[in-house]
């Protein structure tokens, strides 16, 4: 009995941080019913279970740190600082603070661009209120010595084992907390040890199942090897395609208008939620590992992606990125290990040797407008193209292009080219601007392809890198969500002269099918370990679907349904998007869909086994 009293014998410390923690939870309730809260008693225990972990937090700290009353008293501050700057972070990107994010991003953290997306997180009315209430403690302690008061504990050595007890009860034993703190830490625990629910092995027999040889079925009547660009698009959201903002003014009106020039896919999804994990898809056909990411953890893995075939077939192989450093999520290693000879980012050096006016190039958010991108990767193409003539050598171009302009967070267009909306109030009109511009410089590109008699005979693809939600279900952020505006992106393919470019396909498909593709074209049949399949082959495999974030969401898609296991809360989600396309009504329940299910958590399990694949280093021999 004493030892429960002691348990719930709280201090002022202890009171102020689950005033904290009843301020966020309100919030959070208010805000578009984000993390919304009812009375059913599953709620009321998850509720109670956080305040109750929060009591034990402050027990350990209090017992930890008590020998030292300056420590102890600067702890405190502290942890309820960084607690009221999580719970801000929250509210601000809709999802709580996941461990992943900073786990699988640590190289690049340190970048300007992401300090400056981690403070545009928060807003001025955040940070006044954390000064506020700090400061409001320290006056407390200075007048009246609350915050370094503590409880009367009768059997502090009992206590400190009981609250250490009940928090790795809690830590462990239960599926997700309210409580910040705890979340994040269970979020740690998830991410080296994940839920084993479909956890797989290598096949022994078959250590390599990727390799295989593809087959043709694309009828080509072009009369050579065509170039191939293919222009990786930053955040291309499909459901701005048509999109139209004040006054009727299309979002993307190029775009639009090229649809009809071109093969146009429009049931077409990124593998997962950042630009280097669709690279990877894009380029090697296959999915991105669910925890770190293959650039950063595996350069050296062993692979024969698109470009390192391609380089075997007659052709220069370029990656140019609009950003200014190719070092940025470790990619020029990455890509420099796998295909590509001509590797560069938006130096100086770069800029000054082949812009023709290098002062006028304008640069604002991640990097240089998309149009001088544009004018410079051409300039440097010309002068390939001139040295391979002056040494007698005949090769075509692939290219990939990685543009820039439309990074989040969308909010630092210059005035003067804020051409949707002026003086944007919030993050989707700020994303109007971004696209719209994004799209204004695609004209850049064909302009200055078609002035080049040299690349008369070119494939454009045009895609996302991935996706970026607007809002369809209140976020913001592509690390939150699990939903179709974080996958679904335009894929547009322009070849002119040839008819099978003309159209559009409603068929299901997804950034891991452009290597197939291209090999499908160039009638190229070669052994490889590409997991996509042709545009052109009338089969197609499910789609796996990949976010490492946000708790952890993996799942595959066989149209119309679409099937998403979140590994926070071990729920599992079932859609059919053909007559629920806001994904409003989860069938998991339906008895009348057990086999689909099934079938989709097999699916699912074969993306933990890329994931083991990846690992053991047996994607290619």
């Amino acid at each position: 009995m004493k030892t429960i009293q002691d348990f719930l014998n709280l201090n002022f410390f202890t009171k102020t941080i689950l005033a904290v923690y009843v301020f966020f939870i309100v919030r959070l309730h208010l805000k578009s019913g984000l993390q919304y809260q009812t009375l059913d008693v599953f709620n009321v225990t998850i509720l109670l279970v956080g305040a109750i972990s929060l009591v034990a937090t402050a027990h350990l700290i209090e017992y930890l740190f008590s020998s030292k009353k300056l420590l102890n008293l600067t702890i405190k501050l502290l942890f309820i600082s960084i607690y009221i700057w999580v719970g801000h972070y929250h509210l601000r990107s809709r999802t709580n603070l996941d461990f992943a994010v900073m786990a699988d991003n640590a190289s690049s953290v340190f970048y300007s661009e992401s300090i400056q997306v981690l403070w545009d997180i928060f807003t001025k009315k955040d940070i006044a209120t954390n000064l506020v209430i700090i400061a409001l403690l320290i006056f407390l302690e200075i007048r009246w010595k609350k915050i370094s008061s503590t409880a009367k504990i009768q059997r502090p050595h009992q206590n400190v084992i009981i609250s250490l007890a009940i928090y790795s009860a809690i830590m462990f034993g239960t599926p997700y907390s309210y409580d910040e703190f705890t979340s994040f830490n269970q979020s740690i625990y998830r991410y080296y040890f994940p839920d084993s629910r479909f956890t797989v092995r290598p096949n022994l027999k078959n250590p390599f199942p990727y390799i295989n040889t593809n087959d043709t079925f694309f009828k080509n009547s072009s009369p050579g090897a065509p170039n191939i660009f293919i222009i990786m698009v930053e955040s291309f959201n499909f459901n701005y395609v048509h999109k139209k903002g004040p006054n009727d003014k299309e979002i993307t009106p190029f775009f639009n208008n090229l649809i009809a020039q071109g093969l146009f896919f429009d049931n077409f999804w990124g593998n997962s939620v950042q630009t280097a994990r669709g690279q990877l898809s894009i380029l090697c056909s296959i999915p991105t590992i669910t925890r770190q990411q293959v650039f950063t953890h595996y350069p050296q893995l062993r692979l024969n992606c698109i470009s390192d075939i391609l380089k075997k077939y007659n052709y220069n192989t370029l990656f140019f990125k609009a950003y200014s450093d190719i070092d940025f999520d470790n990619t020029g290693e990455f890509i420099a290990n796998n295909g590509f000879e001509h590797i560069h980012a938006m130096t100086k050096s770069i800029k000054a040797k082949y812009s023709k006016n290098p002062d006028a190039i304008r640069s604002w958010g991640w990097g240089i407008q998309d149009n001088f991108f544009y004018e410079i990767f051409f300039n440097y193409l010309d002068e390939l193209h001139q040295n391979n003539i002056a040494q007698n050598i005949n090769k075509h171009f692939f290219a990939a292009l990685t543009t820039v302009s439309n990074h989040q967070k969308f909010n630092q267009i210059p005035e003067d080219i804020q051409h949707i909306y002026k003086n944007p109030q919030n993050i989707t009109e700020g994303y109007a601007n971004s696209l719209h511009l994004t799209d204004e410089y695609l004209k850049t590109f064909f302009s200055e392809l078609d002035k080049r008699d040299y690349l008369k005979n070119s494939i454009i693809m045009i895609l996302g890198d991935h996706s970026f939600p607007m809002g369809e279900h209140y976020s913001y952020a592509a690390e939150n969500g699990f939903y179709s505006e974080n996958f679904k992106t335009p894929l547009l393919l322009i070849w002119k002269g040839q008819k099978n470019f003309l159209g559009i396909d409603h068929t299901p498909r997804s950034q891991l099918d452009i290597p197939p593709t291209i090999l499908d074209i160039l009638n190229i049949s070669t052994v490889n370990h590409f997991v996509g399949s042709s545009l052109f082959q009338d089969k197609t495999s499910f789609i796996p679907l990949i976010q490492p974030y946000s708790g952890y969401y993996i799942g595959s898609l066989n149209y119309p349904f679409k099937y998403m296991y979140h590994g926070k809360t071990k729920r599992e989600f079932v859609f059919n998007l053909k007559h629920d396309p806001q994904e409003k009504n989860n069938l998991i329940e339906n008895k009348n869909l057990a086999l689909i299910i099934k079938k989709a958590r097999q699916d699912t399990a074969k993306i933990l086994l890329n994931d083991a694949l990846i690992k053991a280093n047996q994607i290619w021999k």
